[in-house]
């Protein structure tokens, strides 16, 4: 069985075919809509992210074609329909990306109820509300204002903590 893999896969993906008895894989990134369709008629299957689109035209020139694997969620990138009238199994990795999206989405939360949002927001017009919770959480008291201080003022462009009057 030949496997073409046309976008950017982790190295223990590819390995993972490599390993497998009876299975040849080619690594062809970056390919064209009509470089693929020259050459996708010489594979089995395929596997794809969200670079390479496989529509009824590319599937009209893949005659050995029997599936399309989706390394990710979405299948917006495929035509389904065109690849279920030609016989052609899609599938994909719905699981795949789980961890990464609740650590995701716990980061958002943690920064929604330190406000970090409103901070870099007023941080990038150029103020500094002293109620909203300074680098890495810490409220904006004496201690914390020399502790950063010291290392804002000689790295970050524009005035200096002091000249601005935010420092004691």
């Amino acid at each position: 069985m030949k496997v073409l893999v046309s976008d950017q896969l982790g190295e223990i993906g590819i390995r993972m075919f490599e390993e497998e008895e009876g299975i040849e894989v080619d690594v062809k990134t970056g390919l064209s809509p009509d470089e693929l369709k020259s050459i996708i008629k010489d594979y089995n299957a395929l596997v794809i992210r969200s670079a390479t689109k496989v529509t009824a035209d590319l599937l009209q020139e893949a005659n050995k074609l029997k599936v399309v694997g989706r390394a990710g969620i979405g299948l917006d990138n495929v035509d389904i329909p065109a690849a279920t009238q030609r016989g052609v199994v899609v599938m994909n990795t719905p699981t795949g990306n789980v961890i990464t999206t609740a650590e995701h989405a716990i980061s958002m939360m943690m920064s929604l109820t330190r406000n970090i949002p409103r901070g870099t927001s007023s941080l990038k017009a150029g103020q500094w509300e002293k109620e909203t919770p300074g680098p890495g959480g810490f409220q904006q008291d004496t201690r914390c204002n020399r502790f950063w201080k010291d290392r804002f003022h000689c790295c970050r462009p524009g005035p200096r903590f002091e000249d601005a009057g935010y420092c004691p």
